[in-house]
């Protein structure tokens, strides 16, 4: 730093009309460099420093194996889960009534805003629709250029948490896991914990898109045709309302065998009502007398006459993520009516499994 402010004042002599620029220039730089040398001081000086083990959070606790090993309670705060939350869910399996079968794929983001507000979105696609994709490569590109899709959908929204509550509960800590050919073992720690219960208003906006087959064509769209195989490419907007529960953890303890362990994440289980200003549905059909012939696809109809529409819908579901450093792992269940047209598969049951970052 002395080389640096001898260097910037020989600069100043030589030319002395800038002298008062360079020196302006010399001081700005020296208070930047001060003040990120101390705050880099104050950082690592609080990173260092350990928490002295106390009555209050050394405790000794059998694991699962039946070893007695002490421990150090780091961190009880159900209150301090980590903010953002991006992910991919890479498995999800849906069935649904009349005719549906999908394995889909999807992109989360979560993002909490000091414990009062969930920012989230969801971005689904079907890697394999039963409906469009176990076809042929000419049936593919007739069904794309119809507007025939696999499903996918988008849901963004948010939760408000109006209310809270506290209670300790046991948890299970994970110590260790480990495998032998065919034999896995993981030794469990079960602890006291602080949890947090959050009671949340949810709302949001819901867009699907679904192809649907068969034939279940009515009189009022096939206008006297008879058919072959039937296709209705359906798009639904929705706003949805509802509520929610949360129960948050997350609890690290540390100990000389095991090192660091945790149990961190939240739970979410919840309930909408879905209700659809806009659907919009068109209809095809492989018209003509023989069934045997192939014929292509005639649109029909620009907007489907023959079912009626189900604008308001409903769904329930569970959400369990968890988060160990960065990398967290979730899965969920939910089931449903969705808006729609009657008979169009409104009805559905879905799982899925997902991991991601977390920050």
């Amino acid at each position: 730093m002395v080389f640096s402010i001898y260097f910037c004042l020989t600069i100043s002599s030589i030319n002395h009309k800038k002298t008062i620029m360079y020196r302006f220039l010399l001081s700005l730089f020296l208070m930047a460099a001060v003040l990120t040398t101390a705050n880099v001081s104050a950082q690592k000086s609080k990173s260092n420093k350990k928490k002295k083990p106390t009555k209050d959070n050394v405790i000794t606790a059998t694991s699962s194996d039946g070893e007695v090993v002490e421990f150090t309670i780091v961190d009880d705060s159900p209150d301090k889960l980590n903010k953002l939350y991006l992910g991919l869910d890479y498995a999800e399996c849906e069935i649904g009534y009349p005719t549906m079968f999908l394995v889909k794929g999807a992109l989360n983001a979560k993002y909490f805003v000091n414990n009062q507000f969930l920012l989230s979105s969801r971005f689904t696609y079907a890697y394999l629709d039963a409906s469009t994709s176990l076809r042929t490569d000419e049936e593919k590109a007739e069904n794309a250029n119809l507007g025939m899709r696999p499903f996918h959908s988008a849901d963004i929204g948010g939760i408000y948490m109006f209310a809270s509550s506290q209670k300790t509960k046991n948890t299970n800590i994970v110590l260790s896991e480990s495998s032998s050919g065919n034999t896995r073992t993981t030794t469990i720690l079960k602890l006291p914990s602080r949890r947090i219960i959050y009671y949340g208003a949810r709302l949001g906006y819901y867009f699907q898109h679904n192809s649907v087959t068969g034939d279940i064509a009515s009189d009022a769209d096939l206008d006297n045709f008879e058919t072959q195989t039937s296709l209705y490419a359906v798009n639904t907007h929705s706003i949805y309302a509802g509520i929610c529960l949360f129960n948050t953890r997350n609890i690290k303890v540390q100990s000389d065998k095991y090192g660091e362990s945790a149990r961190s994440g939240f739970t979410q289980v919840f309930a909408d009502v879905l209700v659809a200003p806009s659907i919009k549905g068109k209809f095809y059909s492989k018209a003509g007398v023989d069934p045997f012939l192939d014929q292509p696809f005639i649109p029909l109809n620009d907007e489907i006459k023959g079912f009626s529409k189900t604008p308001i819908g409903a769904r329930i579901g569970l959400e369990k993520l968890y988060y160990h450093k960065n990398i967290y792992q979730k899965f969920g269940i939910e089931t449903g009516v969705r808006p729609g047209y009657s008979k169009l598969v409104n009805f559905y049951l879905a799982f899925h499994m997902g991991v991601g970052f977390t920050h």
